[in-house]
């Protein structure tokens, strides 16, 4: 399952509202059922187009298709209907990461984690970010808020240890 599936799966555990579609979506995506959950989705959505979760549902349905570009604007209009929900900022921060769109990937993030000081892969992601430009020690900084909150976040855990061990290798040379 894609880090976007596995945020999907522990947030969803709480409230996903009254919608019994809804709830059929998310099994879809569970189910790995990507056309039904989309169908789904697009059937909420053609009910009640302002439909938050459904939007950013199908946003994270359809980097499985992959369309990253469908992807990206539905994850935005999800945002803009509820910005205050810090799981919408981060699958938005995971849509724009595939497509290597570090600046916006990085504000993304940056906003998952200010909404939610204790999102583990929120500050795991902007870590990847802050490595793929190239600023080490805020990829460090970041892992390492990430393993404080989750001492288990084994992707955390061993970014954080290659990144250490490159500059271990490097010191000796």
């Amino acid at each position: 399952m894609s880090r976007i599936g596995r945020k999907l799966q522990r947030k969803k555990k709480g409230n996903i509202g009254a919608d019994p579609l809804l709830r059929k979506a998310i099994e879809y995506f569970h189910g790995r059922n990507w056309q039904a959950a989309d169908d789904a989705c697009r059937e909420i959505l053609r009910r009640n187009p302002g439909n938050h979760k459904a939007l950013n549902l199908l946003s994270v349905v359809l980097t499985h298709k992959p369309d990253l570009v469908s992807a990206e604007k539905l994850a935005r209009k999800a945002i803009k209907l509820n910005p205050a929900e810090g799981a919408y900022h981060s699958n938005l921060g995971l849509i724009l990461k595939e497509q290597e769109k570090w600046d916006a990937s990085f504000r993304a993030f940056a906003r998952a984690c200010a909404l939610n000081s204790r999102d583990d892969e929120s500050y795991y992601n902007l870590g990847t970010v802050y490595q793929a430009i190239k600023k080490k020690d805020e990829a460090l900084e970041c892992y390492r808020k990430a393993i404080a909150i989750n001492p288990d976040h084994v992707q955390a855990l061993c970014a954080l240890a290659n990144l250490l061990s490159r500059d271990n290798v490097n010191s000796r040379e």
